[in-house]
């Protein structure tokens, strides 16, 4: 996960994860995926939608579909499960970056006189 910066979204930060992966370690992603259970309340990504993803594609619907926090959560148990612990780490260290990025930017924004 040697990308320049930090990511800038969720979807980055994921998008960077998915790149890391070899082929069949992606197809294994999708698959586990697919298979996920979600939370109350979720929607699932529906399975033709993860038949012929490029990375943005499934970045993209893990956000839409589960929000920020639950795309990192599943992002993580996915990794866990194919295992890429190395990835998990630089990912589990990307993903902090975000947060505390975001966390800054509204800790600014919450000090601006309005």
């Amino acid at each position: 996960m040697a990308h320049e910066g930090s990511p800038e979204t969720a979807t980055e930060v994921i998008l960077h994860c998915l790149e890391d992966l070899t082929v069949k370690q992606l197809k294994q992603f999708k698959m586990l995926l697919r298979d996920s259970s979600v939370k109350p309340g979720q929607r699932k990504i529906p399975a033709v939608r993860l038949e012929n993803p490029d990375c943005m594609d499934i970045a993209t619907d893990m956000i839409q579909y589960y929000g920020d926090r639950g795309a990192f959560e599943i992002t993580q148990n996915l990794l866990e499960r194919i295992p890429r612990n190395d990835l998990l780490d630089q990912f589990r260290s990307s993903m902090q970056k975000f947060v505390y990025s975001v966390s800054a930017t509204l800790h600014l924004m919450s000090d601006e006189p309005g």
